[in-house]
């Protein structure tokens, strides 16, 4: 072998090394050449060569340099675990894992070998080999961060973001300076809704990577999380204007465009992040929640399908078009159970087979474990009517479990918390370990608090986790799923007469009705006193809708014109998000003969200016087909007689929520059935003060004293459905759908 210069072998590779870890890559390549020309056989020169190829973006070319190498040295872990890599680079992934599983065989604390494994592992969708494998690693190299980052990543991947903690904590005690594994945790922190957590851990990061657009992006999104809207806008603005092409962070920022109620700009921003990833179903879910929003229904249904024609399997999209469907007046009964039908065909039959039994003590009349399901256990009109009941469940006859998604805990949780028997936290746990945490629980009777709404279980209950499956709260309608035994409902929303078995078929779930009422309601803390009758005193007589505007379809608005259009010099508050939606409403109004002066428009508010606007009103305004729930409930509290239109249909249970609550407080005079007896009471309404201002005096009293505010005879009525549904199970009355 000839000698390669004055220089030894040695000595010139060291002098290319020298020159590789300094960046300089073009002598490095000259001396690495000038190496092989003259020994051919020196594998340490190859492999570098393909260190050197991979770096600068020729795999390929890198492939070869590896193998020549490997020739030489067929047993070399370092070699083999490079070559791994690039096979993965290239998707060749069954001989990478090949090569990569040799070099931590060869050398089982090869600590790189089994990181570059475990990220092809990660890339195939096996983040379970991931785990194992990374389990493994760290106890062979436990010093190595890599490995602790690595099987943190693998954790998150499996939702198992608990546990990832404790191993990202180690590899930044290892490495305090591992951006990669800092970014990983803080994600992994907001994703178990420890915001301020993740936050410290993001100002930690923020000054070694001021302009990387993700960890901008990320800091946004925590804020966001925090409350701290215009902070997270300005933060997301700044990470688009580091990487302007980032999609996440266009759609970030309308997320926290559209809480903030700016709407236009919302719908802008998400449209620009879906022209950047059209593929992106959440942003293109989000903007259609965006659009229904503004009450148009038809594009957000629009957006809706476009995002299931991108993911068909998407239950969270297909979900909130369902709810959405409910709302538009166009969409008939029967589209709307097909829809269901066909969640239910996505999201439900894979479970139809056989289950494992559910072995509980036949008693009809022991004591029932019932788990009640919500990721709004929270301060929210589901935390609002559920707080009572839980308050007054009768312990001999029921043992509570609180089954809680809430991201956010606030008071309201810890209340709802306090009030149970047993807590646990759904938050972030996948279906099936949360199927087998309520089968430990031996449940005997589960609720859902959510339908079709934003952060449900629904494909949860498909598992059939209890042998007792009901939907209660969320709103009147069924779910369609056939796991889903009945809808907790009253004789108001379902008259019995109505019911048919092609009405039930449109519904769902067959009704359990409860003696009374639907309804339980506390009256929200630092609620005014019922003030005189504004008509009496301001000399115009004031209309008034606290609903979410996405009740207020057009057949809505059109009706409430013609009723002002009746009574000249009556007025109308409604809510209307901020934007461009106001002038809609006004020039909608105005082109029906209502000037814009009798409208007062009132975008989102806090709570104490919520319940002021009551003061001004006279009588309020019942949207349809779905009628308002809370809204209603606070309108009566505040003396406020409410004015509903109830469908005549038995599939129409939505629009009799109202009627329900009206019912239970005698006031079935309120309660019309064609648009013509709603505009007929409306009048009539204007032209008795006195009755009305009587009305309003006592309305509060009326209501203390109505089962509506008896949370203690509610609870009696909730558990005497229940133990009808749990005989209903014994006696083997569901149509084979129980185990």
């Amino acid at each position: 072998m000839s000698n390669p210069g004055s220089d030894s072998v040695e000595q010139l590779f060291t002098q290319a090394l020298a020159h590789h870890q300094a960046g300089r890559l073009g002598e490095a390549e000259a001396l690495y050449r000038r190496i092989l020309s003259q020994w051919p056989g020196h594998a340490g020169a190859w492999h570098a060569m393909g260190v050197l190829a991979g770096q600068v973006g020729q795999p390929e070319v890198a492939l070869g340099f590896f193998r020549n190498a490997l020739t030489l040295l067929p047993d070399q872990p370092v070699f083999l675990s490079n070559l791994g890599e690039t096979l993965r680079q290239l998707k060749r992934y069954q001989e990478g894992e090949a090569a990569l599983r040799r070099a931590v065989a060869v050398n089982p604390q090869l600590a790189d070998g089994y990181c570059n494994l475990a990220v092809l592992l990660l890339e195939v969708n096996r983040p379970e080999d991931a785990r194992a494998l990374l389990v493994v690693a760290t106890a062979q190299v436990p010093g190595h961060a890599g490995c602790w980052r690595m099987l943190a990543d693998a954790l998150v991947r499996l939702g198992h973001n608990a546990e990832a903690i404790p191993a990202f904590q180690t590899a930044l005690r290892l490495n305090p300076d591992f951006a990669e594994a800092r970014f990983n945790f803080a994600s992994a922190l907001a994703k178990l809704g420890r915001p301020q957590e993740a936050l410290v851990e993001l100002e930690r990061l923020l000054p070694a990577a001021p302009k990387d657009a993700q960890t901008r992006y990320l800091y946004a999104e925590v804020l966001a999380q925090c409350g701290k809207l215009q902070e997270a806008v300005d933060q997301f603005q700044e990470s688009i204007r580091l990487n302007p092409s980032l999609a996440a962070a266009h759609g970030g920022l309308a997320n926290s465009l559209r809480t903030g109620d700016r709407l236009d700009e919302a719908i802008a921003a998400y449209r620009r992040a879906v022209a950047l990833e059209p593929g992106d179903v959440a942003t293109r879910g989000n903007m259609a929640f965006a659009l229904r929003d503004q009450a148009r229904l038809a594009e957000a249904i629009a957006e809706f399908r476009a995002a299931l024609e991108i993911s068909p399997n998407h239950a969270a999209v297909h979900s909130a078009m369902i709810f959405t469907m409910h709302l538009d007046l166009t969409v008939e009964p029967e589209a709307i159970a097909a829809e269901k039908r066909l969640w239910s065909d996505r999201h439900e039959t894979p479970f139809t087979g056989p289950q494992p039994p559910h072995e509980r003590e036949r008693s009809p009349e022991r004591r029932l474990r019932v788990g009640y399901v919500s990721a709004d256990l929270r301060s929210h009109p589901v935390g609002r009517f559920m707080e009572p009941l839980l308050c007054h469940h009768d312990r001999s006859q029921v043992e509570v479990y609180g089954y809680s998604g809430v991201m956010h805990p606030d008071a309201m949780t810890e209340s709802l918390r306090a009030a149970c028997d047993h807590w646990r936290n759904l938050a972030a746990v996948p279906d099936e370990a949360a199927e087998a945490m309520i089968r430990a629980d031996r449940i005997d009777i589960l609720v859902d608090l959510h339908n079709h709404t934003t952060g449900n279980r629904l494909t949860l209950f498909a598992r059939r986790p209890a042998p007792v499956q009901l939907t209660y709260l969320a709103y009147g309608a069924g779910t369609g799923l056939g796991a889903m035994d009945w809808r907790l409902t009253d004789p108001h929303i379902d008259p019995p007469e109505l019911e048919t078995p092609a009405a039930l078929e449109l519904v769902g779930e067959r009704p359990l009705r409860m003696a009374e009422t639907f309804w339980c309601y506390a009256p929200h803390e630092g609620t005014p006193e019922v003030s005189p009758l504004p008509a009496l005193v301001s000399g115009h007589f004031t209309f008034g809708s606290m609903n979410f505007f996405s009740k207020l379809n057009d057949q809505v608005l059109a009706l409430w014109a013609r009723l002002l259009g009746e009574l000249p010099g009556s007025h109308l508050i409604m809510h209307v998000p901020a934007g461009s939606r106001q002038p809609h409403v006004r020039e909608f109004f105005r082109a029906r003969g209502v000037a814009p002066e009798r409208l007062t428009l009132l975008a989102r508010m806090s709570p104490q200016e919520y319940f002021s606007r009551y003061r001004e009103m006279d009588v309020a305004l019942d949207p349809f087909p779905w009628a308002g729930g809370t809204t209603t409930c606070d309108a009566l509290f505040m003396g406020v007689p409410v004015l509903t239109l109830a469908g005549v249909k038995a599939e129409e249970t939505l629009s009799r929520g109202g009627a329900s609550l009206l019912s239970n407080l005698g006031l079935h005079d309120w309660i019309a059935h064609s648009p013509e007896e709603y505009l007929g009471q409306a009048r009539r309404a204007t032209q008795d003060l006195p009755a009305l201002a009587a009305l309003r005096a006592e309305l509060r009293g009326r209501m203390q004293r109505s089962v509506l505010m008896d949370a203690k005879r509610f609870a009696r009525h909730v558990e005497e459905a229940f133990r009808r549904a749990w005989r209903d199970y014994l006696a083997g009355e569901h149509g084979g759908k129980i185990n």
